[in-house]
């Protein structure tokens, strides 16, 4: 587990790199709004809520209870409620309060307005968490998956602000692809490695 935490972010980046300078127009593309990499990251929320719930049934640790809420509701934020799916049409009054007129919190304009600075602050936990409590959160060599949000949020605020090179948005579907499957990674190895333990006692 450790080893495949410092090798697949890295794999991740020479990928998304590799596509990015030699198909620009193929890597805009695929990290589009409704793509495959966001459902992608929405199957990823599930399987990490799904694992979570298991683990939480084998320990009964409540910090596991709280993932799985976390995951499955971000998850669902991710797919809008279902309303893409299932094709559903947007109220006009909520074109008002909804940027990108959906059913969904986080695109609701006060949250919007703080939404880097949580993935930031999301990052960050991820990162910091494992020092102070290391049973509720990822272990430390993990770190490269939660590194990039930060980073990507962090320059983005950053390039109005400095005479800095502009960075495209759509980076950060990638970089959240990386923060989602490190905690999918994270969830389900906990989850095999409790079901090992139980078989062997």
């Amino acid at each position: 587990d450790r080893a495949l935490s410092v090798v697949v972010p890295f794999i991740f980046f020479f990928f998304f790199s590799a596509i990015y300078a030699g198909e620009p127009l193929h890597y805009k593309f695929a990290l589009r709004e409704d793509g495959g990499f966001e459902y992608l990251q929405a199957l990823l929320l599930f399987v990490a809520g799904v694992a979570a719930l298991t683990r939480y049934l084998q320990i009964r640790e409540i910090a596991f209870l709280a993932w799985m809420g976390i995951c499955l509701f971000v998850f669902i934020e991710e797919i809008s409620w279902g309303q893409r799916i299932l094709d559903i049409e947007t109220p006009e009054y909520m074109y008002d309060y909804n940027r990108q007129g959906e059913f969904n919190v986080h695109n609701l304009n006060p949250v919007q307005d703080w939404l880097h600075i949580i993935w930031i602050a999301c990052g960050l936990a991820l990162i910091i968490g494992p020092w102070a409590l290391p049973r509720a959160f990822p272990p430390k060599y993990y770190a490269l998956f939660f590194l990039p949000v930060v980073v990507f949020y962090s320059y983005y605020e950053l390039q109005d602000l400095l005479p800095i090179p502009q960075i495209i948005s759509r980076h950060q579907e990638a970089a959240e692809l990386f923060f989602y499957w490190g905690l999918a990674q994270w969830l389900v190895v906990s989850a095999f490695a409790g079901r090992r333990a139980h078989r062997a006692g």
